[in-house]
């Protein structure tokens, strides 16, 4: 009898990444996360992360991002770490609200497995906006004791950053604390509806795209002063200032599949929480629309495309006698939400 082939293999050298959604459990009830409503017990089981451990290798990925819900509450999460080392993963990362990781002894462990790299999840400002996000009372300072850790390890960290309406105008001031606590990489994440709880407070959390151009700008500016690489999501160029177009970070060049449990695999840039559309106007006349992923959903719904305007081509310059085109750039490095509207899950934290 012949065995059906892999729906994957279409994929093959296709992949760098694979991110593992572990399961929906989580020791917050962030306010724009739909981790509190669905079932805490389902999850990947340790035999189901050895098996995608194994094909993420067989498709050619060479870095793993364990995510959730919280993939600390995991607890064959060091067992996996460890066999993502094993396999030849080069980079394992985590992506977590720092709860655990303020413990030093469970991050040993983490570090002892194999772990790389570490992204803590910022949604406020300061430990009145952190915690009320999260609903989790001291929240911030053990994300600040996570970070602590991390550095004294010797590991990467990174922070993801959730724009929302009340952080933008303290966006400059929140990357310089980063900065001083040791962050070396910055990703913006713009909040989204997708996934979120039905919750009359949630959309006047969301800012136009708009809104977003002068608080990035500084944002932008300050880590660069900082020494801080900073990306952004979900943020269409059009609405960042032109000098700063080239940090929007299509989710397409982390050439990441994501695995969600009890759902379909699918690449990040065919959820909804990062492909949006591409209207008449402005963007049928934007010279960089191949390279955007669209204006979600949402923002059409609430927004419109106020504030937008299409992004013209720049002018053509003659190059010089043998001089060679240039070479694209690599992909970005950062982080993953994302689900087809059939695999509706919590969002991806940032």
């Amino acid at each position: 009898m012949r065995r059906a082939s892999d729906p994957l293999v279409r994929l093959a050298g296709r992949v760098d990444w694979l991110e593992l959604v572990v399961g929906f459990a989580c020791n917050c009830r962030c306010r724009v996360c739909s981790s509190g409503f669905l079932d805490p017990r389902t999850r990947l089981s340790n035999d189901d992360l050895a098996a995608w451990l194994g094909r993420g290798r067989k498709l050619g990925a060479t870095g793993v991002w364990f995510g959730g819900g919280e993939p600390t509450l995991h607890e064959g999460l060091p067992r996996a770490v460890e066999r993502a080392l094993n396999l030849g993963y080069r980079r394992i990362r985590l992506q977590t609200n720092g709860l655990r990781l303020a413990y030093p002894e469970y991050l040993a462990a983490l570090r002892q497995a194999g772990l790389t790299e570490v992204a803590l999840s910022v949604k406020g400002w300061d430990a009145r906006s952190h915690d009320d996000m999260l609903r989790r009372a001291g929240a911030w300072e053990l994300l600040g004791r996570a970070a602590a850790h991390v550095r004294e390890a010797g590991l990467q960290l990174e922070a993801d950053v959730l724009l929302t309406n009340p952080l933008l105008s303290r966006l400059p001031r929140l990357v310089e604390d980063l900065a001083r606590r040791g962050v070396e990489r910055l990703t913006f994440w713009l909040v989204s509806l997708h996934g979120a709880p039905d919750d009359d407070d949630v959309p006047a959390l969301v800012p136009p795209l708009g809104r977003l151009r002068r608080p990035l700008r500084e944002a932008f500016a300050r880590a660069a002063r900082c020494g801080v690489a900073a990306t952004s999501l979900h943020t269409p160029p059009c609405s960042l200032a032109p000098e700063d177009r080239d940090r929007y970070l299509h989710a397409g060049r982390y050439r990441l599949l994501v695995v969600v449990p009890g759902n379909d695999p699918f690449l990040a840039e065919e959820s909804p929480m990062e492909r949006g559309e591409h209207p008449a106007e402005p963007c049928g006349a934007c010279a960089i629309r191949e390279g955007c992923l669209g204006l979600r959903a949402e923002q059409l719904r609430l927004f419109g495309t106020a504030g937008l305007a299409p992004v013209a081509a720049p002018p053509r310059r003659r190059a010089a006698a043998g001089a060679s085109p240039p070479r694209p750039s690599g992909p970005g490095d950062g982080t993953s939400g994302r689900t087809p509207e059939r695999n509706r899950r919590p969002r991806r934290r940032a």
